[in-house]
């Protein structure tokens, strides 16, 4: 009896599996499943169009690869020692904006397995919009300017000179942000943003 069990769970197990995939092969985002040798396990249509468009980031061998030497080493380091979740940011090269990849660990087993949802933001990508953000966390329209900038992958220093504003401003709208939101880290931030993404 436990042996039939046990096969309808696994069963049940699979079809869920597959309606998941299914369903993420649908979303609009780019996202892709990678092992901790950076080896691409799945990828979404999105993704694999992203992935075949730009010359920063490339597949080889079935192997992500990140074509700046040092973001490669940075990412795949901090990938492997994740506890939870990880972002990179890579400016593309064409000045054409920057590549942010957003990795969750996501492993079951013994195998360590990463979530990954990569976005163009700035010129050449568009921009994300938070929708609901400001009022799910009472933000003012500066914060808000300010978090966007934030989110897309941009320093204090940038966000103060693209929105004119001096350093101790942005600073203080982080504090503010933190604050309100009730993080304390940019990678909290994500976390709390991404159910805002539209």
């Amino acid at each position: 009896m436990d042996l039939i069990q046990k096969s309808i769970a696994t069963a049940d197990e699979e079809a869920t599996m597959l309606g998941a995939l299914a369903w993420l092969e649908g979303e609009q985002a780019a996202l892709a499943f990678l092992d901790e040798n950076l080896r691409v396990v799945w990828t979404n249509s999105e993704a694999a169009r992203l992935l075949g468009l730009l010359p920063d980031i490339s597949l080889r061998d079935g192997v992500l690869q990140l074509q700046d030497a040092d973001e490669h080493q940075r990412f795949a380091r901090n990938l492997r020692q994740a506890r939870g979740q990880v972002t990179a940011c890579i400016r593309l090269r064409n000045g054409g904006g920057r590549l942010l990849l957003r990795a969750r660990d996501i492993s079951r087993s013994d195998r360590r397995l990463f979530g990954v949802r990569l976005a163009l933001v700035g010129p050449g990508g568009r921009p994300a919009s938070y929708d609901g953000l400001d009022i799910a966390y009472s933000l003012s329209r500066a914060e808000m300017r300010v978090l966007v900038a934030m989110l897309g992958g941009q320093p204090a220093e940038q966000i103060g000179r693209e929105l004119g504003i001096a350093l101790g401003t942005v600073r203080t709208h982080v504090r503010s942000i933190y604050a309100k939101v009730g993080i304390n880290c940019r990678e909290e931030l994500f976390a709390r943003a991404q159910p805002f993404r539209a």
